[in-house]
């Protein structure tokens, strides 16, 4: 037969065990709870809708750069684009004494024609011969 004071005991090491583990059970509930709410919080963020970058290049599908977007070296502001063999073939640019141009270049990047509007508002037109040679200006 057992005492009442080892039944006590056995009662008392169970008590502990369940205490413990309800502990731990709430622990891992409020883990839980954060969890999902911070799941919440981040899907009701608005995403934003503008991307900074001093430059954006977008390549074809085997790496190659066909398309460049941003700010470069030399301080100018421009779109370029690039034929499969990573020749610039079309410029869209801002200089930084504020002239703008759209220049269009042969298969060997050589500009062909060049559309300018210079700082005081001028526009010009340009043609040019294979080794870059003014061929044609208007006016």
């Amino acid at each position: 037969m057992t005492s009442p004071t080892s039944e006590i005991q056995a009662l008392a090491q169970r008590l502990g065990r369940v205490e413990r583990e309800n502990r731990c059970l709430k622990r891992i509930g409020a883990v839980v709870l954060i969890g999902i709410a911070a799941v919440v919080l981040i899907g009701q963020a608005k995403a934003s809708r503008v991307v900074q970058a001093e430059k954006f290049a977008v390549q074809d599908a085997g790496g190659r750069v066909r398309a460049e977007l941003g700010t470069f070296p030399d301080g100018k502001v421009a779109l370029v684009l690039f034929d499969k063999d990573g020749r610039t073939r079309i410029e869209l640019r801002v200089l930084p004494d504020d002239r703008v141009g759209l220049l269009l270049h042969d298969k060997d990047a050589k500009i062909r024609a060049a559309l300018r509007v210079l700082p005081d508002g001028r526009p010009i037109l340009g043609l040019f011969e294979k080794d870059e040679k003014l061929y044609w200006q208007a006016p």
